[in-house]
C-alpha cells in the first residue's frame, strides 16, 4: 500500500492561482501562477489535487500556502502558513495547517501544526527487518497540536519552549495482528504529552530554495504517555542539519543530515520512522520504525525551462534499536522531482517528486522542499 498522495502534476499547474498585497494596498490576480509584484509584502496560491489509492478509492483534497513579511522584517525570513482539506471515497478525512511566523524584526519565531486525520497507516512491525509482506494497516482518529516559540539570542540562535499534545484513538486493526494482540506500546492507542526545548539557527541566503548557507533545528522533549490504565515517560531527540551549495550558476547541491533518538516506552506512532515525503522518499513512512534512526541525504537542483526546476536525489540510512543495529541492512533510496515555481521573490515551488527503494517507489506531491 502506497499512502503518499499520487497527485496530477496537470492539475497543480491548471488551477494554480496566486494573490499579492502590494505595501500600501492590496491587489488580487487569477492569472495562471502569476508573477508576483516584486516589492509585495504577501503572497497566496491554492491548488486541488486528486489522487487514487486502493484502500481509499478516489479522494479529492484543496491545499494552499501563505507567505508574508511584516513592514519591519529583517533578513531573509519569512512567515509561512500551509494548510490541506482532503476526504475521500471511502470516508477518510484529513485536515492539516502548519506555520512559521516571525514577529518583532524576526527576534521571535512561532512555528508548529494542527491537524486532525481520521485515516489509516500501514505497520509491519518494529525494527529494520520487517518483511514487507507482513504489512497489517490499521484505521485511526486523532487531533494533533504542536507549537514553539523561540526568541532569538545576539548569537543568532533562537531557543524556546516547545509543545505537543496528541490524542491516538486506534480503532480498527487487523484480526489476530501484532496490535490485535496488543504486542507493542500503544497498540489500543495513547494520548501523549510532551514538553521540552527546540533551537534553530538560520544561516540560508533564501528561506524556501537556499545557494548557500546552513540550517539547523534540534529539539529535546519530555513525554507522559497514558496507555489504557497506565502512565509511561520516555525521552525525544531530533537534530537536522542542512548544507547549500552553489557549484556553478543555478546549479545546486544540498545537504541533510537528520538524526533522531526515541525512549523504547514510546507508542508505536512515536517511533522513529523510516521514509516518507522528507526523507528516504521512496520507502512509505513508517515502512521501518524504532528507537534511533539516522539518515543522510543530498540533491542536485537546476534550471530547466520557464518556471520549472528539476532534481535529482539520494539518500542512505536505517533505523535500530541500538547504533550497532543502524550498521545492519542499510536502506538508499534515489529519485528525480520537478519544482514548478510558485513565488519568484520568494522563491517556493510546488514539489512533485518520485523515489524508488528496493520494494518499489512513490510520488510525492506537496509545498516546499523536503529540506
Amino acid at each position: 500500500m502506497k499512502i503518499q498522495i499520487f497527485s496530477s502534476f496537470l492539475l497543480c499547474v491548471l488551477f494554480c492561482f496566486q494573490t499579492s498585497s502590494l505595501k500600501g494596498k492590496s491587489e488580487q490576480q487569477a492569472e495562471l501562477i502569476a508573477e508576483p509584484v516584486r516589492d509585495s509584502l504577501s503572497f497566496f496560491a491554492g491548488y486541488p489535487l486528486v489522487f487514487y489509492l486502493p484502500e481509499t478509492r478516489l479522494g479529492f483534497a484543496a491545499a494552499g500556502v501563505y507567505t508574508f513579511r511584516s513592514q519591519h522584517s529583517t533578513g531573509n525570513s519569512a512567515s509561512n502558513l500551509q494548510a490541506l482539506l482532503g476526504y475521500t471515497l471511502n470516508k477518510q478525512l484529513l485536515i492539516f495547517t502548519s506555520y512559521s511566523i516571525f514577529r518583532k524584526e524576526n527576534r521571535h519565531f512561532f512555528g508548529g501544526e494542527l491537524g486532525y486525520y481520521d485515516y489509516f497507516y500501514p505497520f509491519y512491525g518494529v525494527g529494520n527487518e520487517t518483511k514487507l509482506a507482513s504489512e497489517e494497516d490499521f484505521f485511526v482518529k486523532f487531533p494533533r497540536l504542536k507549537s514553539k516559540y523561540l526568541i532569538k539570542n545576539s548569537y543568532g540562535f533562537y531557543l524556546g519552549p516547545t509543545l505537543h499534545l496528541e490524542d491516538y484513538n486506534i480503532f480498527k486493526t487487523q484480526p489476530n495482528g501484532i496490535l490485535d494482540n496488543q504486542l507493542v506500546n500503544g497498540s489500543n492507542g495513547s494520548r501523549l504529552f510532551g514538553l521540552g526545548l527546540s533551537g534553530l539557527t538560520d544561516k540560508r541566503n533564501v528561506q524556501f530554495y537556499p545557494s548557500k548557507g546552513y540550517f539547523i533545528d534540534a529539539s529535546l522533549l519530555y513525554y507522559r504517555v497514558a496507555y489504557d490504565s497506565s502512565n509511561i515517560d520516555y525521552f525525544r531527540f531530533s537534530l537536522s542539519y542542512s548544507h547549500y551549495l552553489s557549484i556553478k550558476e543555478n546549479l545546486i547541491v544540498a545537504f541533510n543530515l537528520f538524526q533522531e533518538v526515541v525512549g523504547e516506552n514510546a507508542p508505536l506512532q512515536e517511533k522513529a520512522l523510516y521514509g516518507g515525503p522528507k526523507y528516504a522518499r521512496g520507502y512509505v513512512i513508517g515502512r521501518f520504525r524504532d528507537n534511533l534512526q539516522t539518515v543522510v541525504q543530498s540533491e542536485l537542483r537546476f534550471p530547466l525551462f520557464w518556471r520549472l526546476k528539476g532534481v535529482a536525489f539520494l539518500s542512505v540510512g536505517n533505523v535500530g534499536e541500538n547504533v550497532r543495529d543502524l550498521k545492519n541492512n542499510i536502506k538508499a533510496t534515489y529519485g528525480a522531482g520537478l519544482r514548478v515555481l510558485l513565488s519568484k521573490e520568494e522563491q517556493l515551488h510546488i514539489r512533485i517528486d518520485y523515489g524508488r527503494s528496493r520494494e518499489g517507489g512513490n510520488f510525492y506531491v506537496t509545498i516546499g522542499e523536503a529540506f
